[in-house]
C-alpha cells in the first residue's frame, strides 16, 4: 500500500478514513517526516500527530522537555521531563526504594512517562511512578490498549492460513476491525471472514 501523504497534505483524507489503515512504525514516521510533525515517540504519538494535523488542531510540542535539565541521580523529587525514561537506571532506583532484586514497569507508568513529555508537565515526578505503582493513582491505558488489540487483531488475521488469497490483508482486516472493535471480544476469529465482501 503506497503512503496516502499527499491526501493528507491536501486534507483529502478524513480521520476517520485514516484510521482504518494499519501503517508500520516507519511508515508513520515517513508520513510525519514529510508533514514537518515530530518523527519521535510510539505509534500511537505518531498516529495521534497524523490525526491532529487530519483535522487542522495545533501539535503539542512533544520535543520541548529535551530543554531541560538530564537527571543523572535520580530522587522521589526527580521530574519525569528531566530526562527519566524507563531504562536500567531507573529500574535500579525503583528496586532500590522496593528494596527488591528487580522491577518491572508497567503499562500505566510507561504511559504516564510518555504524557508527561508529550505535555511537558514538571509537576509528575519519580514519586508520582511509584504512587502508580502503589495504587494511589490510577491512570488510563485505553488508548495504549486499544492499540495493542488492533495491532493484534491484524497480527491474527495475517496468520490465518484462509487469508493468503487476499491482496490487500490491511484493507480486509480493517473491515473485520469495524465489526468487532466496539464489542467485549476484539480478536480475530476465522469465522469473521464471512462478512468480507
Amino acid at each position: 500500500m503506497s503512503l496516502p501523504i499527499e491526501d493528507i497534505k491536501n486534507y483529502h483524507l478524513s480521520q476517520n478514513e485514516f484510521e482504518t489503515m494499519y501503517f508500520y512504525k516507519a511508515e508513520l514516521q515517513t508520513i510525519c517526516r514529510n508533514l514537518n510533525l515530530n518523527t519521535s515517540g510510539t505509534k500511537f504519538d505518531l498516529n495521534q500527530r497524523i490525526i491532529k494535523y487530519i483535522n487542522h488542531e495545533p501539535q503539542s510540542n512533544s520535543l520541548s522537555y529535551q530543554h531541560h535539565a538530564i537527571a543523572t541521580d535520580l530522587k522521589l523529587s526527580t521530574q519525569i521531563i528531566n530526562g527519566v525514561k524507563l531504562n536500567q537506571q531507573l529500574r535500579t532506583f525503583m528496586a532500590d526504594h522496593y528494596g527488591k532484586e528487580s522491577f518491572k514497569f508497567s503499562k500505566e507508568m510507561a504511559v504516564t512517562i510518555r504524557e508527561t513529555k508529550a505535555n511537558n508537565d514538571s509537576s509528575i515526578t519519580i514519586q508520582t511512578l511509584i504512587d502508580i505503582n502503589d495504587g494511589k493513582l490510577s491512570v488510563n491505558t485505553y488508548k495504549d490498549d486499544a492499540s495493542y488489540q488492533w495491532n493484534q487483531f491484524v497480527k491474527d488475521f495475517c496468520a490465518d492460513s484462509a487469508t493468503e488469497s487476499i491482496h490487500n490483508k490491511l484493507k480486509s482486516a480493517a473491515i473485520l476491525w469495524k465489526l468487532v472493535k466496539n464489542t467485549a471480544d476484539k480478536h480475530y476469529s476465522h469465522e469473521l471472514l464471512k462478512y468480507l465482501p
